[in-house]
């Protein structure tokens, strides 16, 4: 279960939950995929893990869908940490 709501939350404790890549990529993908899975190419719903961390394949059209993809933080210069914050 992912919590989204970080209006009662500490920038300590923000900062504590948030230290690595990793802790902003795990939570994106379980914040993205968290109803499911909807191909942007296609809109087919069945997908795959990818051979990536934090990726999904769709199972028709193999379109790979990353964590970021589609949001805000697609595409950033900089790393996920520094954009969360």
């Amino acid at each position: 279960p992912v919590s989204v709501p970080f209006h009662d939350t500490s920038f300590i404790k923000f900062i504590s939950r948030f230290k690595t890549e990793e802790d902003c990529l795990e939570y994106l993908y379980n914040l993205k995929f968290s109803e499911g899975f909807e191909c942007s190419k296609c809109n087919n719903n069945t997908s795959y893990k990818g051979v990536k961390p934090f990726t999904q394949v769709c199972r028709n059209c193999r379109h790979v869908e990353s964590a970021t993809s589609n949001t805000l933080f697609n595409g950033v210069k900089f790393g996920l940490v520094k954009a969360f914050m």
